[in-house]
């Protein structure tokens, strides 16, 4: 999150582009199923698991379902950012996502 607040705007309309090809064009979203092995979403799943686990992350919800949430957010900042928005205070957004994810 703090990363995608402090990106250039104009690189991050790359990454709206890799989503639009993503969607209209089968061969690139082939080639890049191909480039990125089934285990990173596997890595990125354990790593919430093991939050859930330690006490970190909330674990009335499954992990997939906060990694989406995460993945929301990214993306929204991402968008605003590379249209032109200010970004809000880094300390905002990962406040109020570390708030949505504590633990119950």
């Amino acid at each position: 999150m703090r990363a995608a607040l402090e990106e250039d705007p104009a690189w991050l309309g790359v990454y709206a582009e890799f989503g639009r090809r993503l969607r209209t064009d089968a061969d690139f979203r082939e080639r890049w199923k191909q480039r990125t092995p089934p285990e990173v979403e596997r890595r990125i799943l354990d790593r919430i698991a093991a939050s859930q686990r330690s006490g970190d992350l909330r674990d009335d919800l499954d992990a997939k379902e906060i990694a989406r949430l995460i993945g929301l957010i990214l993306d929204g900042l991402v968008i605003q950012r590379a249209f032109g928005f200010d970004p809000p205070a880094n300390e905002s957004v990962t406040g109020l996502l570390r708030d949505a994810l504590a633990p119950r």
